[in-house]
């Protein structure tokens, strides 16, 4: 049901948001395109499902309480005339594949266009393509992860209901200039232990339904993890 206003975005008039949450999201997006462009859009011949992959515009991947990529899909009712919206901000662009495969993205590939940046080392590479298989024992968290320098992004994959561990698993992306990247992970064996790690190294956790905020203060120097902490460095 139209409630009077205009959704181009996306190809998604005449369709209108099937609630206000959904609502929200789109309008979030508009607001994102001020930093992020449109790279690909794929749909499903039915016009169902629409998915979208933006990155920032200047092509530093990794904007101040942003993240390198953000993962769209759309999931329209034609017999409704409704859309919602489901939106993901990932370290990677495996991840953003996988992300698009678990919403029924079925054969249709991402660009792998780097644009750019290229990974600072080997395990780089190898976190960037693992990171592209992470939907089978990890779910990504919503909340927003925020540190001391503003080159990095945390992304936090938390164990899944079929998973069979509690492991957590947690990369950070920094930015080192000259379109390098670096990622790094750890695996955290509980709950406890990330939030612990989260503390120890002066990294705030907010929920997604609060707003963003950068640390107002200065972390306190971070305290040995090593019981607890398998990190590759």
């Amino acid at each position: 049901m139209s409630d009077g206003r205009d959704y181009p975005f996306l190809g998604l008039h005449p369709f209108a948001p099937v609630d206000a949450a959904t609502r929200q999201q789109y309008d979030v997006l508009i607001a994102l395109c001020e930093c992020y462009q449109v790279r690909q859009t794929i749909s499903t011949k039915d016009a169902r499902h629409t998915y979208a992959l933006l990155l920032d515009k200047a092509g530093r991947w990794g904007l101040e309480d942003g993240s390198p990529i953000v993962a769209v899909h759309v999931l329209r009712n034609s017999v409704a005339g409704t859309f919602r919206i489901d939106r993901a901000e990932l370290p990677t662009l495996p991840a953003a594949q996988d992300w698009f495969e678990q919403r029924e993205m079925g054969n249709h590939r991402i660009l792998s266009d780097s644009y750019g940046r290229r990974p600072a080392d080997g395990l780089t590479e190898a976190i960037d393509r693992e990171s592209g298989r992470y939907h089978r024992e990890y779910d990504l968290t919503k909340d927003t992860l925020t540190g001391p320098d503003p080159s990095d992004s945390y992304f936090l994959f938390e164990p899944s209901g079929a998973a069979t561990t509690e492991v957590h698993w947690l990369i950070r992306r920094s930015e080192l200039g000259d379109g390098i990247f670096r990622l790094r992970d750890s695996l955290l064996p509980s709950a406890l232990a990330t939030h612990h790690w989260l503390t120890d190294h002066g990294i705030t956790r907010k929920s997604a339904q609060r707003p963003r905020a950068r640390l107002a203060t200065a972390p306190s120097p971070p305290q040995s993890t090593a019981r607890r902490t398998t990190a590759r460095r």
